[in-house]
């Protein structure tokens, strides 16, 4: 999954500078899952709600959720018998969406979705 406005993939940069961040917490992510998984992300998210920081909560969203609409246009081309999936990416989206718009954070522009969304089918939804 392509993320990051670096447009690294899962597991990549992104993930690099998560472990980053749990360390600085005390914390370890589940060994389960990359560093960077869309469930750790959220949660992290959410620590740092809980604590009041606002503005790097805002940074956050900004910095490592920018992947999810090209995330859901891919489900949404991969997974067209799977209405679960679908609706599950969607609300988080969704939700993520909402939450920019509250809080002014600029939404990824069409062009950088779309880019992320080449990057995942190698161009081949062109």
């Amino acid at each position: 999954m392509v993320r990051g406005r670096d447009g690294g993939l899962l597991g990549g940069p992104s993930a690099v500078d998560m472990r980053r961040r749990y360390a600085a917490l005390g914390a370890t992510p589940p060994s389960a899952y990359p560093a960077d998984h869309v469930a750790l992300l959220l949660e992290y998210a959410s620590v740092l709600l809980e604590h009041g920081e606002r503005e790097a909560y805002a940074a956050f969203v900004a910095d490592h959720l920018d992947w999810l609409p090209a995330f859901r246009a891919q489900v949404d081309r991969a997974a067209a018998d799977a209405a679960f999936y679908r609706w599950a990416v969607a609300l988080v989206d969704d939700v993520v969406a909402a939450v920019r718009d509250r809080l002014d954070i600029p939404h990824p522009d069409a062009a950088t979705t779309e880019t992320m969304v080449d990057r995942l089918s190698g161009g081949r939804d062109r």
